[in-house]
C-alpha cells in the first residue's frame, strides 16, 4: 500500500538529531560515516557562544520547538545532541527532559548522555576517566552527573574552552593527547565528551594504546540512534562500541 514503504534515502531509518546553533562538526561527520539506508535530519537550538551554566539554560526555551520541527519529516528517532545542557541539570532532569520531547513530538527521543550511559553499560565501564573541552566550573557539573548515574570518576580533565565556537577546533591530534593525559589506570574506560570535540576521529588509535574502550558524545549518539531505529550495523572505525552487533537496548539502562 501507498506509504508504507520509503522511496527515499533514509529507507531503512531516518535519524533526527538536534545540536545547539554554535556546533559545525556533528552534520558533516554524520552524514559522512552514515550507513547504507540511513539519513540524519538536524535541527538547531538557539545558544549563546559563551558557554556557561545560563546559556545553557536559556538554550532550554528552543529544545522542545526544535524537536517538533525534526519531527516533521518523520524520523524514526531523535536525538538530543548537546552534552553540556544536560549534564548541568542532573540525571533525573535528564530523563524527564526525553520523556517530555517524547511526548511533544510523537518520536522516540534520548539525549546524548543517556547514550554515553547506555554505552558505558554496553562495554562494561563502570570506573572511567572523563575528558572534555569544557571549563572547569561545566567539567564539576559533568563529574556529578555520571556519578549520580552510576560510574565511578576516577579522573577528569577539560581543556577550558568557553568560547562554543571553538569547541570543534582541538585536531584529532588534540583529542588525543587530551584522552591520553586524562587516563588513569584502574579505570575500565575512557569517555570523552561534547559532540563538537573531535574525539570520535581518534578512538581507534586510543583504544589501541590504552587497551581499553573508548566513549565519546559522538559516536554515542550514532550508536543509540542506529540501535533505536533498528540498524544493528556496525560501523568501522569508530572503535569496540559500534564494532558490535545489535545490542539489547532495554538491558542497558542506569
Amino acid at each position: 500500500m501507498y506509504g508504507t514503504t520509503r522511496a527515499s534515502d533514509g529507507w531503512r531509518a531516518r535519524i533526527g538529531i538536534v545540536i545547539p546553533s554554535i556546533n559545525s562538526t556533528t552534520e558533516p561527520w554524520f552524514s559522512k560515516i552514515a550507513p547504507e539506508g540511513v539519513t540524519f535530519h538536524f535541527g538547531r537550538m538557539a545558544m549563546s557562544p559563551d558557554v556557561t551554566p545560563e546559556s545553557l539554560e536559556d538554550m532550554r526555551k528552543h529544545e522542545v520547538s526544535a524537536c517538533q520541527l525534526v519531527a516533521d519529516c518523520q524520523p524514526d528517532v531523535i536525538m538530543f545532541a548537546c552534552t553540556a545542557s544536560t549534564i548541568i541539570r542532573g540525571r533525573d532532569a535528564d530523563e524527564e527532559l526525553m520523556r517530555e520531547l517524547t511526548a511533544a513530538t510523537g518520536v522516540p527521543c534520548c539525549t546524548t548522555t543517556e547514550a554515553i550511559v547506555r554505552a558505558c553499560a554496553e562495554l562494561g565501564m563502570r570506573r572511567v576517566s572523563l575528558g572534555s573541552p569544557y571549563t572547569e566550573d561545566i567539567d564539576e557539573f559533568e563529574r556529578r552527573f555520571f556519578e549520580e548515574a552510576g560510574l565511578e570518576v576516577l579522573n577528569s580533565t577539560g581543556l577550558g574552552i568557553r568560547d562554543g565556537r571553538e569547541l570543534g577546533d582541538p585536531s584529532p591530534g588534540e583529542a588525543y593527547r587530551l584522552g591520553r593525559t586524562t587516563w588513569r589506570e584502574g579505570s575500565d574506560g575512557l569517555v570523552m565528551t561534547c559532540l563538537a570535540l573531535r574525539a570520535h576521529e581518534c578512538v581507534p588509535e586510543l583504544e589501541a594504546d590504552l587497551e581499553a574502550p573508548v566513549v565519546t558524545s559522538a559516536q554515542a549518539t550514532l550508536w543509540a540512534g542506529l540501535r533505536l531505529a533498528g540498524v544493528m550495523d556496525n560501523v568501522p572505525g569508530l572503535g569496540e562500541l559500534l564494532s558490535r552487533k545489535g545490542g539489547d537496548w532495554a538491558k542497558l539502562a542506569g
